[in-house]
């Protein structure tokens, strides 16, 4: 899975550093030659070699789970939203809004605050 911001520059996905087995969330630059990653979700816990999987849950909360079981991860968005979405920006913000908002800098969440 992975999620590319609308201008292509970069990529929301899963990786392993080298020949690491954990496995990591994580931004990147896309279409260069050595992956450049510029953040991390999970980097106190990473997934041991296993399936990850990210969820928005009700109200805009950024879960990430392994064996869609036990979250290692999650943002702390304090503020809830009726229509979430998750959008990786040009900019490589990555970002939780309502999508009902008129103002579209509205962000319930984002990854800037987190670097």
């Amino acid at each position: 899975m992975t999620l590319i911001s609308n201008d292509g520059t970069f990529v929301l996905g899963f990786f392993s550093p080298g020949t690491s087995k954990n496995r990591y969330l994580g931004i990147w630059f896309n279409n260069i030659p050595v992956q450049t990653v510029v953040w991390v979700a999970n980097r106190i816990n990473p997934i041991n070699d296993s399936i990850g999987l990210l969820q928005i849950k009700n109200g805009g909360r950024i879960v990430l789970q392994v064996q869609n079981t036990t979250a290692v991860w999650s943002s702390n968005t304090t503020t809830s939203a009726r229509n979430p979405v998750l959008q990786l920006l040009n900019n490589g913000n990555l970002v939780v809004r309502d999508e009902t908002d008129s103002n579209p800098d509205n962000y319930l969440w984002q990854s800037f605050d987190y670097p």
